[in-house]
């Protein structure tokens, strides 16, 4: 789920600390520095006639100055869009003048246990896209693997998504589905249980309306329900335990970067 393909391009130089990631057909490159600012730098790339280009940049980056313990990590983002970049040995160097070029305003990090962080893709819109970026209280880095950025659009064509998303507030899920016509199937994990996987499947409607069947209890027998619906680009609904006993809200997003 947002599969890291290759880490380290290079054994020395600019890529030596860059790793590739997949979201569905999509690919980024991603940097993360865990210096004072804790930098994470996303470069989403695609191809034209044989190579690699990019038409944007997104920055997340921890304040560790103003972070504290009542508030824990507070987070900032931004996406520069600018002159296409192709991909080459001053990939990143380009991506760093180009936001040095930029001004933004001042944007309302996101603390624990908010999982929404949004990035300013101009300064007339400091809050731009929202962006789903969930991190642990006790470890201020951010798990690339779960960002999501792009918003579920409808109808949902057949094919293979990774979603990530929150349940009750601070339950962290990535899910990884395969759609075809109304059938949904796939998996999905509590972040917090990274190698436990527990299997869904069920319908997923042309009109947006989501019904997942869990099968995570004992000799694979059904432990919950997701009922949901896709409005403003993610899926927002309810969890519940068979003998409805228990409900919980849930949103999930889409993973990867808006095209």
């Amino acid at each position: 789920m947002g599969k890291n393909i290759a880490t380290g391009l290079s054994k020395i130089g600019i890529f030596s600390d860059v790793s590739i990631y997949k979201y569905g057909t999509q690919y980024a490159l991603v940097q993360e520095n865990h210096s004072n600012d804790r930098l994470v730098t996303a470069i989403p790339i695609t191809k034209k006639k044989n190579k690699w280009i990019s038409f944007s940049v997104y920055y997340f980056s921890i304040s560790l100055m103003q972070s504290t313990a009542k508030t824990g990590p507070l987070w900032v983002g931004r996406k520069i869009t600018g002159p296409t970049l192709e991909i080459d040995e001053h990939t990143l160097d380009n991506a760093g003048n180009l936001a040095s070029e930029q001004k933004f305003y001042s944007l309302i990090p996101s603390g624990w246990p908010s999982a929404k962080l949004y990035v300013a893709t101009d300064a007339r819109n400091p809050k731009g896209e929202q962006c789903f970026v969930p991190f642990d209280s006790q470890d201020s880095t951010i798990p690339i693997d779960v960002v999501a950025c792009r918003p579920l659009r409808l109808p949902v064509e057949d094919g293979d998504y990774d979603l990530s998303g929150v349940l009750d507030k601070n339950l962290f899920i990535a899910i990884s589905i395969t759609k075809h016509g109304d059938t949904v199937t796939g998996q999905y994990r509590y972040l917090r249980h990274p190698d436990k996987f527990i299997k869904i499947e069920g319908t997923l409607a042309k009109n947006g309306s989501l019904s997942l069947t869990e099968f995570g209890g004992k000799g694979g027998a059904v432990s919950g329900y997701f009922h949901g619906l896709i409005q403003a680009g993610k899926i927002s609904g309810e969890w519940e335990t068979p003998d409805k006993s228990k409900c919980l809200p849930f949103s999930i997003y889409q993973q990867g970067f808006s095209e």
